[in-house]
């Protein structure tokens, strides 16, 4: 029996051990892409920039306001290679939150790197300047990325090896 054959069994038998092993396969690629990118975008380039908007807004209508999601929404004016551009992406972290964890949406816009009152900094891509962040990649971010990928390593090295050997 093969590996796909024993997978597949195992989905459509409803084994826990070959669910968790898909979700470590799945949480293994999406850190590594995220980690890739993330690693990436600490080369991109900077300059200054004009903060347009920056608040917590409201990602969807609801018929509560418990039922309400919100995001950071930001808006700036960037020029680079003589042209100028408008940005709206905070970081590559999207965070989408209820209504009692705006503050971490506040906490995350706070890394910011103002240079003055409405002028801020900038990084952009390069070879695409239409992309851009306020925010690069931190060490912290880049660690917890980098043990999303770690931690399903090791399962699927230690506790999903039947599928592997």
């Amino acid at each position: 029996m093969s590996v796909i054959d024993t997978i597949y069994d195992g989905v459509i038998n409803g084994d826990k051990q070959t669910w968790l092993f898909l979700i470590a396969i799945y949480t293994l690629l999406c850190g590594l892409i995220s980690l890739i990118v993330q690693i990436r975008i600490l080369n991109w380039a900077e300059t200054p920039g004009t903060l347009v908007q920056s608040q917590v807004g409201t990602w969807s209508p609801s018929v509560s306001a418990d039922e309400v999601d919100f995001y950071a929404n930001v808006r700036y004016n960037y020029t680079a290679a003589d042209t100028v551009y408008e940005g709206h992406r905070l970081s590559p972290w999207t965070v989408i939150v209820s209504t009692n964890l705006r503050f971490i949406l506040r906490w995350q816009m706070k890394g910011i790197t103002h240079l003055s009152t409405d002028e801020v900094m900038v990084f952009y891509k390069p070879s695409n300047p239409k992309k851009s962040y306020l925010i690069k990649p931190g060490k912290i971010g880049i660690a917890f990325t980098a043990g999303m990928v770690f931690f399903p390593m090791i399962y699927l090295l230690f506790g999903g090896s039947r599928f592997l050997f």
